[in-house]
C-alpha cells in the first residue's frame, strides 16, 4: 500500500464473520473524535481515514477483528 504525505489515508479491514472492530496505532486504540481520524463500517467491514497523512501520523496500526497489521512508512 502506498500512502503519500498531505494526502489522505484509507485503511480497510473485511471479515466474513460479524465482529466489533477497533483500530490501534502502535499499541494505542485510536479515536475518531476530532477531524484527524474517521471510521465507518459496519459489523464486517470498518474503514478508517487518516486525513492529509503526515510523519505524526506513522507507525503500525492494525484492526483487532482480524489481526490486519498494516505498517506505514515514509513516501
Amino acid at each position: 500500500m502506498e500512502i503519500v504525505r498531505g494526502q489522505d489515508a484509507i485503511l480497510n479491514c473485511e471479515t466474513h464473520e460479524s465482529t466489533y472492530f477497533q483500530w490501534f496505532k502502535d499499541g494505542t486504540t485510536l479515536m475518531a473524535t476530532s477531524n484527524k481520524l474517521r471510521t465507518t463500517g459496519d459489523d464486517k467491514h470498518s474503514t478508517l481515514v487518516v486525513k492529509q497523512f503526515n510523519e505524526y501520523d506513522e507507525g503500525n496500526s492494525f484492526n483487532d477483528s482480524t489481526l490486519f497489521l498494516l505498517t506505514l512508512f515514509k513516501f
